[in-house]
């Protein structure tokens, strides 16, 4: 009996002990990702997907995180938002030194998260700070905040910036898909349509829009993992959210969510590492033509 109220006693400790340490240590999550469609030279090319770092470092200027990625040495960086956290309290230095710095070595391709947008909308609040922002972008970066970028003749990547009040709390508003053709036009058929959309609530509407692939962040991993259960809460305190992290698929579009980088007011994780996105795009185009 008393071995057992030791180790109760000890159990908020462990935790607490685990939490801290996962926040400090990303992990590398691979997936494949296969398509009967033709993907062109993208096929079997190494994509890295990297969101809601939040103004994190690992390391000393993020070394360990620049370490990481060359390793891998990924053909491309998607970035899907919330680089940086959007408050006043906040500077962008941290986030412009990562983006401008990958972007010496890999193509990378951007679009804004609920953080940078929340900056952009709000003038009266931050001023000149997400113009600043994103104009201190490296000329090499693609800056797709509702534009489009053909990799190749067969493979179009399109970043989807909704309005902030798509990340309300508690209660989201419905998304129609004549709201996302109004921002970014139809989806052109002949391509396979990549979509970096930083939030997975609208998955559906992101099929119905025509995505291929969608590739998200926003949700932290459900910040809390439990077995057999998944992500506890989600920053707009939906509790077991169903996109927590991970490859989720409807109908022949498929969602790639990652857990992100980095966290913000609540600087805790639990069984849910976080962590970069690496993937591959298969096609069997050319075996079922043949």
């Amino acid at each position: 009996m008393e071995r057992l109220f030791c180790a109760m006693a000890a159990l908020p400790f462990i935790v607490i002990g685990k939490g801290m340490w996962e926040v400090r240590n990303f992990k590398i999550t691979k997936y494949q990702i296969d398509t009967n469609k033709d993907i062109g030279d993208l096929d079997g090319k190494k994509i890295m997907l990297i969101s809601d770092l939040h103004n994190c470092e690992y390391g000393k200027n993020n070394e360990k995180l620049f370490k990481a990625i060359d390793e891998v040495n990924p053909d491309y960086i998607m970035v899907a938002g919330d680089l940086v956290v959007g408050s006043t309290k906040y500077d962008t230095d941290i986030a412009l030194h990562f983006i401008n710095t990958i972007a010496k070595k890999y193509e990378v391709f951007y679009a804004n998260g609920n953080h940078e947008q929340r900056m952009r909308e709000n003038r009266h609040i931050y001023g000149t700070k997400y113009r600043k922002f994103i104009r201190s972008f490296d000329k090499s970066i693609h800056i797709l905040n509702n534009y489009s970028y053909d990799i190749n003749d067969k493979v179009r990547v399109t970043g989807f910036v909704a309005h902030n009040r798509f990340f309300s709390k508690f209660k989201l508003p419905e998304m129609k898909r004549r709201y996302i053709i109004k921002r970014i036009k139809k989806r052109d058929r002949s391509k396979y349509n990549i979509l970096i959309a930083h939030s997975p609530e609208y998955f559906e509407t992101y099929k119905n829009w025509g995505a291929d692939l969608v590739l998200s962040g926003h949700n932290h991993g459900g910040i809390v993992r439990l077995p057999f259960i998944g992500g506890v809460i989600s920053p707009q305190y939906k509790i077991f959210d169903r996109y927590d992290r991970g490859v989720f698929a409807k109908d022949s579009t498929k969602m790639i969510l990652s857990a992100g980088l980095g966290s913000h007011t609540i600087n805790f994780r639990f069984n849910n590492r976080p962590e970069i996105v690496v993937f591959t795009i298969n096609s069997s185009f050319k075996e079922w033509l043949l």
